[in-house]
């Protein structure tokens, strides 16, 4: 029997309740500032299209609530934004993903490695791939999800050949995706998600448009029954509106409370290996289910307040850079006017051929004070770490290309996401592997580091030398030599040991160190004999 939400709500007893697709209030207390660093992050495209209407309460350029609409469109004409954010953000991601991630597995199958490396996407994308999409959003909101998918397929009707080739794969969910949620504590103190909502827009077939398909907007509800194990409920909402777009990505507005849902089925065949699955699987990047502060939020605020002074600066100058005319006539008539109006920029006044007009002084003065408070501000950036990346090559300090970050607090800021990034994904990895190959291995067996540039292990060619001493003398193994060599970039991170190894030991032209031995030893009999 299905169930059918008017306005987003059922009345028990006098009581009002929520529907499936309300968010709940932790969500919109910082769903704007998702948006307003979505809006920054994204690009200057981007942030010129998301404000939209002349308002006092605008979340970027906000100026004097009585424009018109046109008047409001030709100053965001004039706007410039610095884009700032928005390079630092690519710049910092280009960082971490500079070299492929450290990862090793035990107790799997041997081409689990490179699943997870080189196709874990549902259409074989990489890793490299994935984390660059998933850290854009963490970089944003902060509020990046992970969700562990299935392909829908009827396993005992392929061949072995064909079940090899159907594995879990990942499905990144934005923040405004994620419109409510809650946890729970298990007997062993330890704390779980229990239930989950999704609201997206999926797009199906219209019978009144067989060319353009419809948007359905959309609840997914994971949860948790009675009985500890995992449900799907869809409900969709009965309507034909078109979303928003902003700079041609949906605009999700999800606080309305006048929608009417529908209740599409329940999903219960949800199966890992043979067994209903007894938990959900989704996944924060971040490691919080809790929302958090976006780390980027300092700087895209000054961001937007640097907006809005070049902005401004922008418009004193297309007004000091215009003419006034000033008509003296009283022959003119309306038309007349207004034609002449149309022949020229500026301001025009009209006065009698008697009257006197004082004369109007370009604002140089004001120009003066906002170029200054434009230099402070881009000085205000600077000094909280948008400029603190370089590549120092020659400094002998650093292994190779390896980042400098001359701010301490965004250096702190950056490694403690990258802890907590490899975290989630050794959780994550976890999850495809045991899924897939129907084992049991735990997050002990999985080593993984998103980047190794916030590995607090020596740098630079003098440490590297003095490692070497201590191989070479027998006083650290091979193992710690080589894993020191590739976080200094000396090694690729992907080098494989004991296949290098081999590869030495059949190439012909390398005389390994005890068969040199060897001949120098038979070399020094001979001389005896």
């Amino acid at each position: 029997m299905s169930i059918k939400y008017t306005n987003s709500s059922i009345v028990k007893s006098g009581r009002t309740t929520k529907g499936p697709g309300y968010p709940n209030d932790e969500y919109l207390s910082q769903v704007n500032e998702w948006k307003r660093n979505r809006a920054v992050v994204q690009g200057p495209s981007y942030t010129k299209d998301f404000d939209t209407v002349p308002s006092s309460d605008n979340l970027l350029l906000p100026f004097n609530p009585t424009m018109t609409q046109s008047q409001y469109d030709f100053y965001k004409a004039e706007a410039e934004v610095p884009g700032v954010t928005s390079e630092f953000a690519k710049m910092i991601i280009g960082g971490l993903l500079r070299k492929q991630p450290l990862l090793e597995i035990n107790n799997a199958p041997i081409e689990a490695k490179s699943w997870i490396l080189d196709e874990i996407g549902s259409d074989k994308s990489n890793l490299l791939s994935f984390l660059g999409n998933a850290l854009w959003e963490e970089m944003q909101t902060s509020r990046a999800w992970v969700q562990i998918d299935y392909p829908t397929v009827d396993l005992e009707n392929l061949t072995p050949e064909e079940r090899r080739q159907v594995k879990p794969y990942p499905i990144l969910h934005t923040a405004e995706n994620i419109v409510n949620w809650s946890i729970d504590t298990d007997y062993k103190g330890q704390v779980k998600l229990n239930q989950l909502i999704t609201r997206y827009f999926t797009l199906e077939d219209d019978p009144n448009s067989p060319y353009h398909p419809k948007y359905i907007d959309t609840v997914q509800v994971h949860k948790l029954d009675e009985n500890g194990l995992y449900n799907i409920n869809t409900f969709i909402r009965n309507t034909s509106d078109t979303p928003s777009f902003i700079d041609g990505g949906i605009d999700y507005n999800f606080d309305q409370l006048t929608d009417e849902w529908i209740a599409k089925g329940t999903n219960s065949n949800l199966f890992i290996n043979g067994d209903r699955m007894d938990y959900i699987p989704f996944f924060p990047l971040n490691g919080s289910i809790d929302t958090v502060d976006p780390m980027m939020t300092p700087i895209v605020n000054r961001e937007i307040a640097l907006y809005n002074k070049i902005s401004r600066r922008n418009h004193l100058l297309y007004l000091s850079a215009t003419y006034t005319p000033v008509v003296k006539s009283d022959s003119l008539s309306d038309t007349e006017k207004n034609d002449l109006v149309r022949q020229g920029l500026g301001t025009w006044m009209f006065v009698n051929k008697d009257d006197s007009v004082e004369t109007l002084q370009t604002p140089t003065d004001a120009l003066k004070d906002m170029e200054a408070a434009i230099k402070n501000a881009y000085d205000e950036l600077t000094r909280i770490g948008v400029k603190m990346l370089s590549l120092e090559p020659n400094n002998s300090d650093q292994s190779g290309v390896a980042l400098s970050l001359r701010n301490a607090s965004q250096n702190a800021a950056l490694a403690t996401l990258n802890a907590k990034v490899s975290e989630s994904m050794k959780k994550i990895i976890k999850h495809m592997i045991n899924w897939r190959y129907d084992i049991n291995i735990s997050e002990t067996d999985i080593r993984f580091n998103l980047s190794s540039d916030f590995n607090p292990s020596p740098r630079g060619s003098d440490w590297m030398r003095l490692i070497t001493e201590w191989y070479q003398g027998g006083l650290i193994p091979r193992s710690t030599f080589i894993e020191i060599a590739k976080h200094n970039d000396a090694l690729p991170t992907d080098y494989n040991d004991i296949s290098g190894l081999d590869e030495i030991s059949n190439d012909e032209r390398i005389i390994s160190p005890r068969e040199q031995f060897q001949q120098e030893l038979s070399s020094i009999q001979q001389e005896e004999d």
